[in-house]
């Protein structure tokens, strides 16, 4: 063996075509039936490749294909997915279909992946879509988690105009596992896209892919296991909301009919405020103003605002009581006002003044708890859908601080907050008897 590998490399390397090819047909009679007539029909149809003999080589991969009849076969397969003639499509294409045929049916591997991936590829430059996304499903079925699979489908789904498959796209990130993964794809997607020329399907594309592509980088950021690590996906995210809004201006500025229902511009600024807050950015206070801007502002923007404002890194009370406070303002303002959202800004509002106790808390800030606490008993009172354990969190909480103000020797104003508690009593409702019966032996024993 070694003997007959030295001479066949030696003609090989002395360009010797004629000696090489007659020693190569000899060997195949010599050795039908060995197992390495594999290796050796495969060395015949790529020297007979190199040497630009296509026809013969087509010819002899035919009667390859058509005998059947030798192991190890499947190699010339697996090596032919590496060879093709460049830019000449039709004769690749022709290649990889040869190469296909040595393929038993049903077979899964990356192989086959990708000779399906670079049939689709070939198709498509051939202006044969309907084919290309056929191949294409053949490489998902075959290996679906690569991600030059996946940068396949969506390249046809572009090409297809396919919304439905880019919602899909949009839904998986919410539900897939890996969001490195996923903001990985969503930007080999856009920068598919910039290979398009630009109209109002691809602009929506790009913005599409951007948003899920920084709302990924966020979702990494939330789960850093260091803060480097997590310094570095939130400013990844905050390039990716910048390309966006660059995007969505020129969205905007092309697109005909009303846009103001599209969620974009909120979900950028939330992103944003998010990064800017988690990255200590001092500019967070400008994301709000622009918030505050948006043509149709819902409540539960802002509620979502405040409550990344506190959402570690970040810390910034001051912003989240703004919001917190704009937010409550807009909930009553709605035709159907929802009591549930409107204790819990209630409830947030009172927390994050008087975190702990009242020995360090300023007499403004006693005031404006106490209007809180105003607010909400004039929401119970004209409605029995205030939560019962919402207003017994009121009731305790304004009896503990008035028997904190007690203990500070504050007695007036320990008895103002401790009646304000009891202005909460006659609202608990089933949980009334019980605690009235509390508050009373507290009162005398004082």
């Amino acid at each position: 063996t070694t003997n007959r590998d030295y001479f066949l490399i030696n003609s090989m390397a002395f360009n010797r075509d004629a000696l090489s090819f007659d020693f190569l047909t000899t060997l195949s009679k010599q050795f039908e039936t060995s197992h390495d007539i594999g290796k050796i029909l495969l060395i015949h149809l790529l020297q007979l490749l190199q040497s630009g003999q296509k026809l013969a080589a087509k010819h002899k991969l035919e009667d390859i294909i058509e005998g059947r009849k030798c192991v190890g076969i499947s190699q010339c397969g697996n090596n032919l997915v590496n060879w093709s003639p460049a830019q000449n499509y039709a004769e690749a294409l022709q290649w990889y279909n040869y190469s296909l045929s040595f393929y038993p049916a049903g077979q899964m591997d990356q192989n086959l992946a990708k000779l399906q991936r670079n049939r689709a590829s070939c198709y498509l430059h051939l202006k044969q879509l309907g084919k290309a996304k056929e191949s294409v499903k053949e490489a998902e079925r075959c290996d679906s988690d690569s991600i030059f699979t996946q940068f396949s489908v969506y390249k046809i789904a572009i090409l297809e105009n396919d919304i439905e498959k880019g919602r899909s796209w949009n839904s998986a990130l919410q539900c897939e596992d890996c969001p490195s993964r996923m903001r990985e794809f969503f930007m080999l997607s856009y920068q598919l896209s910039q290979m398009h020329p630009v109209d109002k399907g691809v602009l929506i594309g790009q913005k599409t892919c951007l948003l899920m592509a920084a709302a990924a980088s966020l979702e990494m950021g939330r789960k850093a296991p260091n803060t480097s690590e997590q310094i570095e996906r939130l400013t990844q995210a905050q390039e990716h909301i910048e390309v966006c809004w660059e995007v969505w201006r020129t969205l905007k500025s092309t697109a005909a009919g009303d846009i103001s229902k599209d969620p974009t511009e909120t979900l950028l600024l939330l992103y944003e405020f998010e990064a800017r807050a988690k990255l200590n950015d001092s500019d967070i206070d400008h994301v709000l103003e622009r918030v505050l801007q948006l043509q149709q502002i819902e409540p539960k923007t802002l509620e979502t605002l405040a409550s990344l404002s506190m959402e570690a890194p970040a810390h910034y009370p001051s912003v989240c009581r703004k919001a917190l406070k704009i937010a409550l303002s807009l909930q009553k303002k709605q035709p159907d006002v929802d009591v549930a959202r409107c204790s819990k800004c209630l409830h947030s509002l009172i927390q994050l003044s008087l975190p702990t106790g009242v020995s360090d808390i300023e007499s403004q800030i006693l005031e404006e708890v106490w209007s809180y606490c105003e607010e909400a008993l004039i929401i119970i009172d004209s409605t029995e859908e205030y939560p019962e354990v919402e207003i017994l969190w009121l009731m305790t909480r304004a009896w503990n601080t008035g028997v904190s103000l007690y203990s500070l020797g504050k007695y007036s104003e320990a008895e103002r907050w401790c009646g304000l508690g009891m202005r909460f009593l006659k609202y608990l409702g089933s949980l009334k008897n019980s605690y009235e019966a509390q508050v009373r032996n507290v009162s005398q024993r004082s």
